[in-house]
């Protein structure tokens, strides 16, 4: 199967959805990185963290080595 790629808008995570999990491929494009999301001074999940600049981006030390999915450090190909 070919890599699927994709990177969330709001943590900055990307990872392989070709690879099957109990979280991915994920649904309707929910990052599965969600659970650890940390949002700015006075927004919480519940709020979705909709507006731009209101997730603060993680790193991949921020995930746990045992989580079953890996985030993957992704640079597109830059073409001149």
């Amino acid at each position: 199967m070919a890599e699927r790629i994709y990177t969330d808008g709001n943590c900055g995570l990307s990872w392989d959805d070709s690879i099957i999990t109990s979280m991915t491929p994920t649904p309707s494009a929910r990052c599965p990185f969600e659970h650890f999301h940390k949002y700015r001074e006075g927004w919480t999940d519940v709020n979705y963290g909709s507006f731009a600049g209101e997730v603060i981006p993680l790193s991949p030390d921020d995930i746990p080595d045992d989580y079953e999915v890996r985030p993957i450090v992704y640079k597109p190909e830059v073409t001149t």
